[in-house]
């Protein structure tokens, strides 16, 4: 009987990695995404110094896609970080579903912060710019 119950949760341990790992392929930048570069900021400081035309809201917002870009790092790196941690669970046979649950809780906590910060970025951005500016902008 401990065998049976022992290989359902393993089952069910493996399959859950499988689908945490298949999410994040899903709805995560993918492993070959490319992450945010020099051109980028580039790109985005032209943008800006073609839209914005006062140099202190102008400098304000390319500070703040330049704390974007590396939020967006900071998350790339954090599900790069789970899909690692997933597949070293999946790789260990006496692993528990105790453990995975504390990989989740810690990537979960992880994200949240850095989704919560990107959110404040992305408000302090608005509130640099007039709405038809930040259409411009992210159009």
């Amino acid at each position: 009987m401990a065998v049976t119950n022992r290989g359902a949760r393993l089952v069910a341990l493996r399959l859950l990695m499988g689908v945490l790992a298949a999410g994040l392929a899903a709805c995560s930048a993918s492993r070959d995404a490319p992450a945010p570069t020099a051109r980028d900021a580039v790109q985005w400081a032209a943008l800006v110094d073609k839209t914005i035309f006062d140099a202190d809201r102008a400098r304000r917002l390319k500070s703040l896609g330049e704390r974007l870009g590396g939020l967006r790092e900071a998350f790339d790196r954090d599900a790069a970080g789970l899909v690692m941690e997933a597949e070293a669970l999946d790789a260990d046979y006496d692993a528990t579903r105790e453990q995975a649950d504390q990989v989740i809780a810690r990537f979960t906590a992880r994200r949240r912060a850095v989704l919560g910060e990107y959110r404040d970025v992305v408000l302090a951005m608005r509130r640099e710019t007039s709405a038809a500016e930040w259409r411009a902008l992210t159009d």
